[in-house]
């Protein structure tokens, strides 16, 4: 596990520097056109006192950004860094990944998490109040935990009996 980390520092360091770069230039998140419909959630529960989650959207993003409106932080100082957090997240799930399923890890888990990284389409999308960074995050998530399910399934569940 201790190697592992080693292999992802540079990676990790790239992706933190790149972030607070791009926090300290522009820190409040990036309002697009779809933005509002996750917002929509935090209006009508200011204004209706019940949590409404609009139409075309799932329910998780919404409430995760009404959290921060709850809790009377600077949203769009938060969301923004809550979603550079889970990017680094991203990036350690990546090489944790990149470490599972090649034999030859050594040679490969740097470049690979290190254009994690710095992808420049995904430092934007963090700092957007969009659900683009979360639905990686899950995904990232969700291959990691079935690699480690199927590298070491737990005692006494068997779905191929």
């Amino acid at each position: 596990m201790r190697e592992f980390l080693w292999f992802c520092v540079p990676a990790l360091l790239l992706g933190l520097i790149l972030r607070a770069v791009m926090t300290w230039q522009m820190p409040y998140g990036y309002m697009q056109f779809d933005s509002a419909d996750f917002l929509f959630t935090i209006c009508t529960y200011f204004e209706r006192h019940h949590v409404v989650i609009h139409t075309k959207r799932t329910f998780l993003v919404p409430l995760l950004y009404t959290l921060p409106f709850i809790l009377r932080l600077p949203a769009l100082i938060f969301i923004p860094i809550a979603q550079h957090l889970s990017g680094l997240g991203v990036v350690l799930m990546s090489g944790a990944l990149v470490r599972f399923w090649l034999a030859s890890w050594r040679w490969v888990i740097i470049p690979v998490t290190l254009l994690l990284a710095a992808n420049p389409v995904l430092l934007w999308y963090e700092h957007a109040l969009m659900s683009e960074s979360a639905y990686l995050f899950f995904v990232f998530a969700l291959a990691l935990a079935g690699t480690l399910f199927t590298s070491s399934p737990a005692a006494g569940i068997s779905f191929c009996s």
